[in-house]
């Protein structure tokens, strides 16, 4: 377009096809639509034929086999970003969790105590850390007839623990509450983060208050 407005472009006399106040218009207009068309053409031409279709073909084939893995795509354009992806931060609950939160260690005063360490723990402490797993709770651990593993209900948290308490600890839950009984019940609450609860054993006089929350505040309560 460039070289026919500045007179590069000659005709087949080697005349200039383009002359500035000279050339009429119509031819003008004639030229114009010429280079147009030839420009096309040489794009048309220079796309192959089945691009098109290996553009669409191409991410399907992706999408199958992401598929195979266990990856739903919703849109094909997806496959071509995934697939440049390096590292992919991801959660989801239930699919690629459990849903289940687990307690992997204890701290015993200063020292840490692996979860499955904690049969060489001493048979007395135990005994106050099963009182306070089984008694300091709103969970329930329910045991069905037809069943070999008991059923826990409660908070991720208090399913936890009480998941130690009985896989673990070889805790027996209407054994615990048969030896003992509560006294008194402080709830939860936002503002102490904490809760308690003061048992005592059937028959005797001797209180135990176990405490139950966020670590600093716990921590706070304990002496050297």
């Amino acid at each position: 377009m460039i070289s026919y407005f500045t007179g590069h472009i000659q005709d087949d006399a080697a005349n200039r096809e383009f002359t500035s106040g000279k050339t009429k218009s119509g031819d003008v207009m004639d030229a114009v639509v010429r280079i147009v068309a030839a420009a096309v053409t040489i794009v048309v031409a220079a796309i192959p034929e089945g691009l098109h279709l290996a553009v669409k073909v191409t991410p399907a084939y992706s999408m199958k086999r992401m598929m195979g893995d266990k990856a739903m795509v919703r849109k094909l354009s997806a496959c071509e970003t995934m697939g440049s992806a390096t590292t992919i931060c991801t959660d989801k609950t239930g699919i690629l969790t459990l849903n289940e939160m687990r307690v992997t260690e204890l701290c015993m005063g200063k020292e840490h105590v692996s979860v499955d360490a904690s049969k060489e723990i001493a048979t007395s402490i135990v005994e106050v850390l099963l009182q306070g797993i089984g008694m300091n709770t709103t969970g329930t651990v329910h045991m069905r007839p037809s069943a070999s593993v008991p059923e826990i209900l409660g908070s991720p948290s208090e399913k936890a623990i009480l998941s130690l308490g009985v896989s673990k600890l070889g805790m027996t839950m209407d054994e615990l509450k048969q030896e003992w009984e509560i006294i008194q019940v402080e709830a939860f609450n936002s503002e102490k983060k904490r809760s308690g609860v003061a048992v005592r054993r059937r028959g005797s006089q001797a209180v135990h208050i176990h405490w139950k929350g966020a670590a600093e505040m716990i921590l706070a309560m304990c002496s050297d």
